[in-house]
């Protein structure tokens, strides 16, 4: 299998995942059983490698097809901001993780 046919597949295979994972989100986004939930998210070493390739493969295709749009430019501003605000919220919750750890 050459170095394009195990790109494609692992394209395919992350964007099953995606799908999925989507799907499954909006179920119980949808249920009258919702939960309060009080987590946050943490990306390991391996699943953050794992993300930022895949942001780099789109990026790529994007690059060789010569497709540089304003749509799509946005598109990376907004993940980049929605990410942001992510790693600032975890950072906030880790801090207060270790003020209760520390009161303890």
């Amino acid at each position: 299998m050459n170095n394009n046919q195990n790109n494609s597949n692992i394209e395919k295979l992350i964007k099953q995942l995606i799908d999925g994972y989507k799907k499954e989100h909006l179920e119980e986004l949808g249920s009258d059983n919702r939960k309060e939930n009080n987590s946050f998210v943490f990306l390991e070493k391996n699943t953050l490698h794992m993300f930022i390739s895949f942001m780099l493969i789109l990026l790529e295709k994007q690059h060789d097809i010569g497709v540089r749009s304003d749509e799509s430019e946005s598109s990376v501003k907004e993940l980049s901001s929605y990410l942001d605000s992510i790693i600032e919220d975890n950072q906030k919750d880790f801090e207060e993780l270790i003020d209760i750890l520390k009161k303890t």
